[in-house]
């Protein structure tokens, strides 16, 4: 409350640019709060006219300097600009950073959880005792694993899953498209199995959530990391060695049958997109050039 109250672009998010848009998302207001605050802290909460090209590039400079990816300080880059760009367009400011250049983003192997791995992963998850709020925590985080994996669904979508949205005789899950990225619905099948965990523990008096999460919002993704080192595997300190993870599993096996089916189950506009940043060439085996040439003999 305290940066709310002294900071001019915090203000103008909450008052002009969230509501100028329509399609903004709690997660997306959040994320942009972040990075106003660490704005603020570093130029000491300017008015907007005041805000330059200087500045926000020294800004960037010092979330780089800070330890944060490329791809991290570049979303950071992007919240700033288009908050100045808004304030441009309503006339609050008269000439807004152009001039701001991008961090250049490593192009890394995407990798997955093969089959075995996420099967240790499942197998440990069944083990687990004590309870995640009234729910056994084996049963919930076995459950939310296997959802996962089958439906290559982002984690947050997963967690807004309602009861009603479980179908057993499909069996399937109705993904309603204001849970997704995309703003898509989807109707997701299950496997037998799955829906018959899923049936185990769904039905109990005054629950809306599948995966209701009683504890703090960061806690959730603390216990499952702790969880998957449980199993013997690995995860960096990176967000997108957990949850993310899984749907990179979901989307490499489905693109071993046909990049078009990983890329509709992704939800990309373009198979290049995927390829990119979610198929394991671990899991999806490419032909290599060596492969492909005449053999000349040696010798």
């Amino acid at each position: 409350m305290i940066a709310l109250k002294k900071s001019p672009l915090l203000n103008f998010l909450h008052s002009v640019y969230v509501p100028s848009r329509l399609d903004i998302g709690a997660g997306q207001i959040e994320q942009l709060e972040i990075t106003i605050i660490k704005f603020d802290i570093f130029a000491g909460w300017p008015e907007l006219p005041a805000i330059t090209e200087e500045t926000v590039c020294g800004f960037l400079h010092a979330c780089r300097k800070s330890g944060l990816s490329a791809a991290t300080v570049n979303s950071k880059r992007s919240h700033i600009l288009a908050l100045l760009n808004c304030a441009y367009r309503k006339r609050l400011i008269f000439d807004p950073p152009r001039d701001v250049p991008r961090c250049r983003e490593s192009r890394k192997v995407p990798t997955a959880w093969t089959a075995d791995e996420l099967q240790r992963l499942v197998t440990h998850a069944g083990t687990l005792a004590g309870a995640v709020g009234e729910l056994p925590a084996s049963w919930y985080w076995q459950s939310m694993i296997m959802v996962c994996y089958e439906t290559g669904l982002r984690v947050g979508a997963v967690r807004t899953l309602e009861v009603n949205d479980f179908h057993p005789h499909g069996p399937a899950l109705l993904i309603r498209s204001e849970t997704q990225k995309t703003l898509l619905g989807q109707c997701v099948p299950l496997s037998a199995p799955t829906a018959a965990l899923l049936a185990e523990h769904l039905y109990t008096p005054e629950r809306t959530l599948i995966f209701p999460w009683p504890n703090c919002p960061r806690y959730f993704f603390v216990k499952f990391r702790r969880i998957v080192e449980g199993a013997g595997l690995t995860a960096s300190r990176r967000g997108h060695d957990l949850f993310h993870k899984i749907r990179r599993t979901n989307i490499s096996y489905l693109a071993c049958e046909s990049l078009e089916l990983a890329r509709r189950q992704a939800g990309h506009v373009s198979a290049a997109t995927t390829q990119r940043f979610y198929i394991d060439p671990r899991i999806v085996g490419e032909r290599r050039a060596v492969d492909v040439l005449p053999r000349i003999k040696i010798g």
